[in-house]
């Protein structure tokens, strides 16, 4: 079985990208493979990730962070965000700004998404 991480491209073309939401970056903080990279999560779970994941850089302050192909969604509701991030990272700006017409009454303020806002 070959082993997934950013970068290695997953056997195409393309590299691979990871994304944890909430306390499931817990889950991914544990292989190791946060260690040294920007991550969020949950604020209620910041400390006791930090004291368990010393080596990963937490920032709960933000909703959305990205480092090496990693893209971590603070709580359950910044899932939103984070998805978003995502459409605009892999499918280009104007389809994001798409996105959320039949998801939501609101968009993004002033046009603004994740890419400039948050990170």
């Amino acid at each position: 079985m070959r082993r997934l991480s950013p970068g290695s491209g997953a056997g195409t073309s393309e590299e691979a990208a990871i994304a944890s939401v909430c306390s499931g970056v817990g889950l991914t903080a544990a292989t190791g493979m946060l260690d040294g990279k920007r991550a969020t999560t949950h604020w209620g779970l910041a400390e006791r990730f930090r004291e368990k994941y010393p080596k990963v850089k937490w920032m709960p302050e933000l909703m959305v962070t990205e480092d090496s192909g990693f893209y971590c969604g603070g709580g359950v509701h910044a899932a939103l965000d984070l998805s978003l991030y995502l459409v605009e990272k892999f499918c280009g700006h104007d389809i994001a700004m798409q996105a959320p017409r039949p998801c939501s009454s609101t968009r993004p303020a002033h046009g603004r998404l994740a890419s400039e806002s948050y990170l």
